[in-house]
């Protein structure tokens, strides 16, 4: 009669539970990606403006969207380290687990960082609390203009298809500038404009944020 052979279970084989845990960090990183992605999608933004009528409605639903693109990045290299924490404390080899967060954790900050740096993320939020405040305090700048080359947009900031676009940007020639071009921000909620007319206006100094126009004769 033929015995089984008893399978021997080498001791210094993972278990399958510790082999995930070590992999934790790199795991997280997916999740931490798609939060940066999920600050993106064009309804966060649309949700932030849905209310918004105002000039400076519209200007502190963009500020608070700047706001949640930094909050979303941090999210996600905290949900890393955090991993990194169980990887150290039930993984297999401590080393290897503190290695894969380092990486995981300065993958997502190159990201992240990139994506804030060049869309100027860091900026668009100081000059959009600035203007913020300079609306609160009747304290706008004012300049005859006119308007020309006016296309549907949103103020500056990572782009993505289907956001919302509560302005007209406009190329201005004015009095300040003399010969040089700016673009400048007429909310849609401030009607409709003829283009090339000049037109008194009121806006902010940072992000050009028309607040009020009428025409001049």
């Amino acid at each position: 009669m033929n015995k089984e052979t008893p399978q021997i279970i080498s001791q210094d084989e993972p278990s399958k539970p510790k082999l995930l845990a070590t992999f934790a960090p790199f795991i997280a990183l997916f999740p931490a990606l798609g939060l940066l992605m999920l600050a993106l999608q064009p309804s966060l933004l649309n949700l932030l403006l849905k209310d918004a009528g105002t000039p400076l409605e519209l200007i502190q639903g963009y500020r608070v969207w700047y706001v949640l693109l930094f909050a979303f990045c941090g999210a996600g290299a905290a949900l890393i380290l955090a991993s990194g924490w169980i990887s150290i404390r039930k993984g297999v080899h401590s080393w290897k687990a503190i290695k894969l967060m380092l990486v995981a954790v300065l993958f997502q900050l190159f990201i992240s960082g990139a994506l804030l740096l060049t869309e100027k993320v860091p900026s668009l939020l100081l000059q959009s609390s600035a203007d913020i405040s300079q609306i609160k305090n009747s304290q706008l700048e004012t300049e005859v203009v006119a308007f020309y080359q006016a296309i549907p947009a949103g103020l500056p900031g990572p782009s993505a298809a289907g956001q919302p676009k509560p302005f007209m940007r406009c190329a201005v020639l004015g009095e300040s500038s003399g010969e040089q071009w700016r673009n400048f921000y007429v909310p849609n909620s401030l009607g409709a404009f003829e283009n090339e007319a000049s037109y008194e206006i009121t806006y902010t100094e940072n992000l050009r944020v028309v607040v009020s126009m009428k025409p001049v004769s």
